[in-house]
């Protein structure tokens, strides 16, 4: 089992609530060792997701498993349900679980997810990455959370600048890209989508 999580809060930047979780120490090195192995237990998962980025790869159910990497997705929602709805999950299903390895100039257009709760987190960022950019200081390398429109009292984006050691949860329909950097260095991050109670996800009815 992962250790016990010990730092979580929501963030309310517009409708849907986004979790903002640590991912325990042991845990990054193990995911980062297996990513640096260039281990059977990864596989290509480029041609499947949005982004332009040459570096992805899907972390295959025995490795979640032996990592305790399944156990802590699972604590993790859970958390996230409970702080957002009062409600406790009884069914957890993870769809998939992959890693994307992105460089200088790569990027991740505007995209969502499948299944009910999806999340981003990361595992190693540059250190000059936002630094480094040219014009703006805000914005190279950093996740945009994108929901609804712009008007008066309503932001419709929420700009996060990775953290290593950090996971992000949120529905699997809220929007996201990430911006290309130019500093040197990769920007590692970790991505999940999973299935919960379908009567829980199901708020309104169908």
């Amino acid at each position: 089992m992962a250790e016990e999580i010990n730092y979580n809060h929501l963030i309310r930047p517009f409708g849907p609530p986004i979790g903002l979780y640590d991912i325990p120490g042991e845990l990054c090195v193990q995911i980062n060792s297996l990513v640096d192995s260039d281990s059977s237990e990864l596989t290509p998962n480029g041609e499947n997701l949005a982004g332009q980025i040459e570096g992805e790869f899907r972390i295959s159910s025995a490795a979640c498993k032996r990592m305790g990497l399944g156990d802590y997705l699972l604590k993790t929602v859970s958390k996230y349900i409970e702080q957002s709805i009062e409600k406790k999950i009884t069914s957890f299903t993870l769809i998939d679980v992959w890693v994307n390895r992105q460089f200088a100039n790569e990027y991740n257009p505007t995209h969502w997810h499948s299944g009910h709760i999806s999340g981003a987190g990361w595992l190693k960022v540059p250190s000059d990455m936002v630094a480094a950019g040219k014009k703006r200081k805000d914005r190279d390398g950093c996740i945009t959370y994108t929901h609804g429109s712009r008007q008066f009292l309503s932001h419709s984006t929420y700009i996060f600048e990775p953290t290593a050691g950090v996971m992000s949860v949120f529905p699997h329909y809220l929007m996201h890209h990430v911006y290309p950097f130019v500093a040197d260095g990769e920007r590692r991050s970790l991505a999940f989508n999973a299935k919960i109670d379908e009567d829980i996800f199901d708020w309104y009815g169908s």
